[in-house]
């Protein structure tokens, strides 16, 4: 792999485009029939989708075969036309229901742009976008997941941009948002547990009432419970994150999701996704959904009252350059955020060509094994301090070796280290080991002048391509704060990750989920390539910004204020006694930082 696959030094300052996916600014990127005309221009990138969904015959996969699908065959007689331009079309109009969009494009030119003779039915259209949905994660013959053709043209976009701009890719920041499904979680104990024999007598009354069913039809009765405010389950999200990491198993009292063996030993009803919770008496109680593909967590606990929150936690790659998705992943919601990191970074690098050098996140992904993770394949991380059991401030984790700003120390003399100059910093050995090579900064023995080297499994949340006082870690976090907007654009312009009942998808399911994003992503990079003029044969550029440097705040400022203030400068350690210059602990140890007045009060 080159030195520099994104065409600048690791330490280089990242950089940011303004306005790069602001497509309010141009009306015709905001037309979906401007788009899929636009599209069609290129029909190399409508060749690739269409291998991706089965339609064509894909050359680089033998296994390919045109006629598994069948999606030119939907309805009768038989409709010719571009059902993936038309499901563009569909995430390109406000709204998540299919109907209301086919029957409001009855006298639209968007199924001429698409190749279709005349406006097909509702079942028609129905039928074949659930045909494209079922494409998403099917397995090869060797068993391994192929991309869709919309997750396939919006990799090949990556790479186009990659040609102007070769820092895509570069750095991403990485965040997860709360997805909510249509399906309901039911309180549906068996009718001869106690609990179970209050709600057959509770749905009596209510039948006798002339009230709808409150479960589903295959579990025969039960209470619908409902979901969560998105409020508090932000707010539970974030409190969660704030704490320690809790990846242990779950106890009697948490809700515990059981495999559909353990369901039907218990008789439980086939064909639902099936839960159980201990009350505070320890009598279980099982809830279930008729969506098998989500998760849920209850934040409330004891006899099934509280309020659930069911459905996917959607994780993405942002870009840092330009703000456009590079990886997106959708999984249950009661996973953890951090078992998730590995598989989107594998998707970004699929996407990009190459590991990116820097990622973002927030404390959901400060822990260990990420650190571990990214340092092996030489990414930096840019992650908020997350306490732990043991360590409540990372300056619990500094020793001789390393400080609490990651600046590793003179195994000699105990002084702070050098890492920036030739044959310095963060590397990896031919043995895949991840180590940092450093040269005393003071200098204070003969030996001080050799290169050492420290290994990053030391303290790996310590040791790491990025040190805190570094220019790229402050801007990275810097920026973080602000690429959590791009939620808020996917709910807004491709009503991706639904949380609010009117903008929650009609189709339950991760696949549909997963299609959504995928074709957020493609529509993204294409209209993205669009306004700036990457296809020149298309559209001239509209977006006259250039990259700019991305500014860092107060961060840095105020961690090199905290390196003077705790007098990390001067040699400590085991080495800085034997020669007679320091004490064993940190100086703020030994001697507390000076207190100084500021505006009237003192503080240290």
């Amino acid at each position: 792999m080159s030195e520099r696959p994104f065409g600048v030094d690791r330490h280089a300052p990242l950089r940011r485009l303004a306005g790069a996916t602001q497509f309010s600014a141009d009306s015709d990127l905001r037309d979906p029939v401007q788009v899929v005309r636009y599209l069609r221009g290129q029909p190399q990138l409508v060749e690739l989708i269409e291998q991706g969904f089965g339609l064509r015959h894909d050359p680089s996969n033998p296994d390919s075969d045109p006629a598994v699908f069948e999606l030119r065959r939907v309805g009768r007689p038989r409709v010719e036309g571009s059902w993936p331009l038309a499901f563009l079309a569909f995430m390109l109009t406000p709204g998540a229901s299919i109907l209301a969009w086919t029957d409001a494009q009855q006298s639209s030119r968007i199924w001429e742009e698409c190749g279709f003779q005349t406006p097909p039915s509702y079942p028609t259209v129905h039928r074949a976008f659930v045909a494209l949905e079922q494409s998403v994660n099917a397995q090869a013959s060797n068993g391994t997941p192929q991309p869709d053709g919309f997750l396939r043209a919006a990799r090949q976009l990556v790479r186009r941009a990659r040609q102007f701009e070769p820092e895509v890719g570069r750095a991403v920041h990485v965040d997860g948002t709360a997805s909510a499904t249509r399906a309901a979680m039911v309180h549906c104990c068996p009718e001869d547990s106690a609990c179970g024999r209050r709600q057959l007598a509770r749905e009596e009354r209510r039948r006798r009432a002339g009230k709808a069913p409150g479960a589903p039809a295959a579990a025969g009765h039960g209470t619908r419970l409902p979901q969560m405010p998105i409020q508090t389950v932000n707010e539970q999200r974030h409190k969660e994150a704030s704490k320690p990491v809790n990846d242990q198993p779950t106890r009697d009292r948490e809700l515990k999701r059981l495999t559909p063996e353990e369901a039907s030993e218990l008789g439980l009803a086939e064909g639902l996704v099936w839960w159980r919770q201990h009350d505070s008496r320890g009598e279980p109680h099982y809830f279930c959904c008729r969506d098998a593909t989500v998760g849920a967590r209850n934040y409330a606990r004891g006899r099934g009252r509280g309020k659930f929150w069911v459905g996917w936690n959607a994780f993405k790659a942002t870009d840092a350059l330009f703000g456009a998705g590079l990886g997106v992943i959708v999984d249950r919601a009661d996973r953890q955020e951090y078992h998730l990191h590995s598989e989107l970074m594998e998707a970004v690098r699929e996407s990009v060509g190459a590991w990116p050098q820097f990622m973002s996140a927030d404390a959901g992904l400060a822990v260990k094994p990420v650190y571990e993770w990214n340092t092996s394949r030489g990414i930096g991380s840019a992650l908020p301090w997350r306490r732990t059991r043991q360590h409540a401030d990372r300056g619990d984790l500094e020793d001789h070796v390393v400080d609490r700003h990651g600046v590793p120390r003179c195994q000699y003399c105990g002084a702070e280290g050098k890492t920036r100059g030739s044959g310095l910093g963060f590397t990896i050995t031919a043995h895949g080991t991840p180590v940092i090579r450093l040269r005393c900064r003071a200098r204070l023995t003969a030996d001080c002048a050799r290169i050492q080297s420290v290994r990053c499994e030391h303290e790996p949340r310590l040791l790491q391509p990025l040190r805190l006082d570094d220019v790229v870690y402050n801007q990275l976090r810097q920026q973080h704060e602000n690429s959590e907007r791009v939620h808020v654009h996917d709910r807004q312009r491709y009503q991706v990750a639904g949380r609010e009942v009117a903008t929650r998808d009609h189709r339950i399911g991760v696949r549909w989920q997963l299609l959504r994003a995928h074709a957020a992503m493609f529509l993204d990079w294409f209209r993205l390539a669009l306004r700036h003029g990457w296809f020149a044969s298309l559209r001239r550029r509209t977006n006259r910004n250039e990259p700019a440097e991305v500014g860092h705040g107060d961060r840095l400022t105020a961690v090199l204020g905290a390196r003077r203030k705790y007098q990390l400068a001067l040699p400590y350690g085991p080495q800085a006694v034997a020669i007679g210059l320091g004490f064993r602990d940190p100086p703020w140890l030994t001697a507390p930082p000076k207190r100084t007045r500021r505006n009237g009060r003192l503080r240290s």
